[in-house]
C-alpha cells in the first residue's frame, strides 16, 4: 500500500455514518452509486480514473471508487478518496510506480480531500470467491465501478457472519506489528508517522466492531458507528476506543501517541481477537469458506 504523499489534514466526525442495509435474506446491500458523488469531489474522482486509464492503458480491467464519496456521505475537509484499479494481466513494481505520484498530485490540487489512495490489484484476485477474501467483498458491498467491466454483478452476496468478521480480526495482530515497526523506524518524517497512526487506529476500530458483528447482526465500516457499538459491549474500553477514533481522524505526528495506543488498547484487542479466532477460525485462515460451503 502506498503512503500518502502529503500530510493528512485534520478531521472531526461531523457525520456519524450509517449501517449497510440488509435484504430479506440478510445479505449486505451495496449503497454506493456514481450518482451520489458530490460536486466537491467529482473533479478529483475524474482525475484518478483518467490517471488509471493513462498509466495502465489496455491492461486496465476496471476502476472502482469506495468509501464515503460514492455513498453520498462525504464532507469536504473530512473525507478521503479511495480508488481500486484492477489489472487484466500481472504487473511488476515498475508498472505501479505512477501511483504514489498520482496520489500526491491529486491531493495537492484538491484541499477538500484529507487523503488520496489508489489501490492496485489483479482482476483475478477479485474473482477468487470460493473463500471470503477482502477484495471481492469490498467490491461487492462498498464500491461502484466507474470504468471497465463491472465485476460486482457477478460476485456472490455476503452476510455479516464470521467469515466477514474474520477479514479484520485475523489480520489485526500483523497489522499492529507492521504499524509499530513503521512508527518506530528511525528517521521517518511526521507525514509517515501520521499516516501509520491513522491507519492502525482505523484498523483497530473496525476490528473492534468485527468482534461484536455476530451479536449485532449488522455491518458498518463507518468509524463513529463502530466505536459507539463497541462501547455498548465493552464499556470499560470505551475511553481507549474514543482515543483510537480521535487518532484515526486527527493523527498525531508524535510516535509516542500511536505506540501508547498500540501497547495498551492494541494488546487487549489482540487478546480478544485470539479468543474469537480460537472459537470461529482456529486454523487462523486469512480467508474463511463462505457460510453455505462450510
Amino acid at each position: 500500500m502506498n503512503l500518502p504523499a502529503s500530510e493528512m489534514r485534520p478531521r472531526t466526525p461531523k457525520r456519524i455514518g450509517r449501517y449497510w442495509r440488509l435484504d430479506c435474506r440478510g445479505c449486505i446491500l451495496n449503497d454506493a452509486d456514481a450518482s451520489l458523488i458530490g460536486p466537491a469531489f467529482e473533479a478529483a474522482v475524474d482525475e484518478a480514473v483518467s490517471a488509471c486509464r493513462n498509466n495502465l492503458g489496455p491492461n486496465l480491467h476496471s476502476v472502482y471508487l469506495r468509501g464515503s464519496i460514492p455513498r453520498g456521505l462525504a464532507l469536504p475537509g473530512i473525507s478521503d478518496m479511495d480508488i481500486i484499479a484492477l489489472a487484466s494481466a500481472p504487473t511488476d513494481s515498475e508498472d505501479q510506480a505512477w501511483i504514489q505520484t498520482t496520489e500526491r498530485e491529486i491531493f495537492g490540487r484538491h484541499p477538500q480531500l484529507t487523503g488520496v489512495q489508489i489501490e492496485f490489484a489483479a482482476a483475478d484476485d477479485a474473482r477468487d470467491t470460493g473463500f471470503v477474501h477482502e477484495m471481492p467483498f469490498v467490491l461487492k458491498t462498498q464500491s461502484v465501478c466507474l470504468f471497465g467491466e463491472d465485476l460486482t454483478s457477478v460476485l456472490p452476496t455476503y452476510t455479516p457472519d464470521a467469515a466477514v468478521a474474520n477479514i479484520d480480526i485475523v489480520q489485526i495482530d500483523a497489522d499492529i506489528t507492521e504499524a509499530r515497526n513503521n512508527v518506530r523506524a528511525p528517521g521517518e518524517d511526521r507525514t509517515h508517522v501520521k499516516y501509520w497512526s491513522s491507519r492502525i487506529a482505523k484498523n483497530m476500530i473496525r476490528t473492534g466492531f468485527s468482534l461484536i458483528m455476530l451479536r449485532e447482526n449488522r455491518f458498518t465500516r463507518d468509524l463513529a458507528l463502530c466505536a459507539s457499538d463497541f462501547g455498548r459491549h465493552f464499556p470499560f474500553r470505551q475511553t481507549e476506543m474514543n482515543t483510537a477514533l480521535n487518532l484515526a481522524l486527527n493523527p498525531s505526528e508524535d510516535p509516542v501517541d500511536c505506540l501508547n495506543l498500540i501497547d495498551g488498547f492494541g494488546s487487549w484487542l489482540v487478546g480478544k481477537a485470539n479468543s474469537w479466532l480460537a472459537e470461529h477460525n482456529p486454523e487462523r485462515l486469512l480467508a474463511m469458506k463462505r457460510k453455505e460451503d462450510r
